[in-house]
């Protein structure tokens, strides 16, 4: 089978790190291997950027610069090699992490779109859509936002909690527009994650099916189906 490059996208809360380990054990469950790849994992960036970030030293162009680094480090040295090997990649974040943050942040689109011109595109884009209330909650369970969470940097305001809010409000405008753009499967993240977790893979199997995989899990048989994948996308609506 054809390895594949699967992401999930969304705001900060989402669940988006609970849902891309979930599948990449229902995928080795399923004989297909696959690595994890996240968002400012790189080896030789990720303390660089943990200091700037604790320091406070980036804005909005610096911001996007060391995070598009990060983002091709990882997919020169990690994913290009584990895809080209045949090994099927779980992204929590790909590049349009980039392409909502650093816009929402008053970079310019047509500079932050430039910046990842040489990005792969995924195969599957799942798009854990969350709404304000929903994100405010998540990420109030038991702590405050914390700096770059709540977009402080902008300069929106200088109450947290109101940075939070507008700035998610912007984020979230922003993601829904990348959603229509790239064909994002909206996935409902506002549910228990039990849920999210079962939709996740009712949408992957269907995948597995259309590519022909038989799957390698005890006493389960993947059978034909006449979807194609123009009618899998089209449910993202």
């Amino acid at each position: 089978m054809k390895p594949l490059l699967i992401v999930f996208e969304g705001l900060d809360g989402a669940g988006k790190s609970t849902q891309s380990d979930n599948l990449s054990t229902f995928l080795a469950d399923h004989g297909i291997d696959n690595i994890k790849t996240r968002w400012n994992s790189s080896l030789i960036l990720r303390k660089a950027i943990k200091k700037a970030k604790r320091n406070k030293n980036l804005v909005p162009v610096t911001y996007s610069l060391i995070h598009a680094t990060d983002f091709y480090d990882r997919q020169e040295r990690t994913v290009k090699p584990s895809l080209k090997d045949g090994v099927t990649v779980v992204a929590d974040r790909w590049f349009y992490t980039g392409l909502a943050r650093d816009v929402a942040r008053g970079v310019p689109e047509n500079y932050v779109n430039g910046l990842y011109t040489l990005a792969l595109k995924p195969d599957i884009i799942f798009y854990l859509r969350m709404d304000l209330k929903g994100a405010y909650q998540r990420i109030h369970q038991g702590r405050q936002p914390h700096y770059w969470e709540a977009g402080m940097d902008t300069g929106v305001s200088k109450d947290l909690n109101e940075s939070y809010v507008i700035f998610t409000q912007r984020l979230i405008q922003r993601y829904e527009q990348l959603a229509r753009q790239h064909g994002f499967i909206p996935i409902d993240a506002n549910r228990p994650p039990q849920e999210v977790t079962k939709e996740v893979q009712d949408k992957i199997l269907k995948v597995l099916q259309l590519h022909g995989h038989k799957s390698s899990s005890p006493g389960e048989v993947l059978r034909p189906v006449t979807l194609s994948v123009p009618d899998l996308l089209a449910s993202r609506r």
